[in-house]
Parts: C-alpha cells; structure tokens; sequence
C-alpha cells in the first residue's frame, strides 16, 4: 500500500468496470509506489516531479463512478485515496439523486459515512472540496492545527480587516495565543510546503 494520500484529479468511466485516471501523490518512500500500485491498474505511466509522483492510465473501477454519474451527478475533484478508503464529493440536483447514487455505490462498495448539504446561491461550489477535513488531514495536519486553521478561516482571522484577532480564538479554543499562533503557523507551513514543492 502506498504511505501517503493520492490526490485523483480526474477520473471518467471508460466502459466494462474500468477508469481512465489522472492522479499524484507525495509518498514518503518512493521505492513503494510501482509495487502497490501496479496492481490496480491495466495502463500506467509514472512521472517524477521532485516529490510528486504522478500516475496516468487504466485502472479497475470500483462502480463508485459509474453510480455517481448515472444519477447525473457530478463529480467534484480531487478523490482521496489513503489508507484504504476513498473520499468523493459530488453535486447532485436534487435529493432523489444523491439516494439513487449512493444506493449504485453500495451495491460494490462499504460506505464509511456519508452526508450532504444545500449549496446556496452564488456560494463557490469547490471551497467545501478544498477545506475539506481529509484533505487537510492528508496534508500532515493534526487535529489541534485543522481546528485552530478552520476557526481562524471562518472567523474571518486572515481577512483585512481581521474579524476575528488571535486573542479570539484562543479564547474560543481554551488555548494560549503562543499556542493558537503555533498550530496556525505549522498548518500553513504543511500546506505551503505541499503547494509550492514543486516549484522550489
């Protein structure tokens, strides 16, 4: 198995149970990669870049797709993959649809968990993909740093002007300010770093 998230960043339906798959991932030991993930696939190339790794080609689909799309739903990227588990989002128009998709699912797969909300208008349809908690999580982010960072991003803390100032949070949070600023600062540098590898 591989010892790191991997981020699908496009996956489509190709027919008879298969999907084309685009994806990366940062593994911590790079020496793993073609041996656990060889076997899902049918087609793979491997690019290298600094300390992403990313995987192009034809893997064996688990119908999560296919009950997805048939719904008319659609599937919002990127799909995490770790630990044996996969986290999706999808948008669905109506309530009816969201059951049907998730009955399709069931039909081949365990579903952990699952639950929706009402997107409102002119609300961003990916912030809730992009803040989600397993993406954060897979980002190396503890428990302490996605809450001080999610209090912060929703209490208006990186707006100009703040509406919210650190002495706030930590008062929300039962913490210190050295320690509120602690978590913040290391949340940040996690996801900087993962963002911005790339390019350095």
């Amino acid at each position: 198995m591989l010892d790191s998230p991997i981020f699908s960043s496009y996956v489509y339906p190709i027919g008879k149970g298969k999907n084309f798959l685009l994806a990366e991932a940062v593994p911590r030991n790079k020496n793993k990669v073609n041996k656990s993930i060889l076997k899902d696939f049918k087609d793979l190339t491997i690019t290298r870049r600094g300390k992403f790794v990313d995987f192009k080609g034809i893997k064996d689909g688990h119908g999560v797709m296919g009950g997805i799309m048939s719904t008319m739903s659609v599937p919002l990227f990127p799909i995490i993959a770790h630990d044996g588990m996969e986290t999706f989002h999808f948008l669905s128009f109506d309530q009816e649809f969201i059951d049907t998709a998730l009955d399709k699912v069931a039909l081949t797969n365990r579903i952990v968990e699952h639950n929706y909300r009402r997107i409102e208008q002119g609300e961003s349809v990916t912030s809730g993909v992009l803040l989600s908690k397993e993406l954060m999580r897979s980002m190396g982010l503890t428990k302490a740093e996605l809450e001080s960072l999610k209090l912060a991003h929703t209490g208006g803390y990186f707006e100009w002007p703040k509406r919210m100032n650190l002495t706030e949070i930590s008062e929300q949070m039962n913490l210190s300010k050295v320690t509120v600023l602690y978590h913040i600062r290391n949340a940040e540098r996690k996801i900087l770093s993962l963002l911005t590898n790339e390019f350095w």
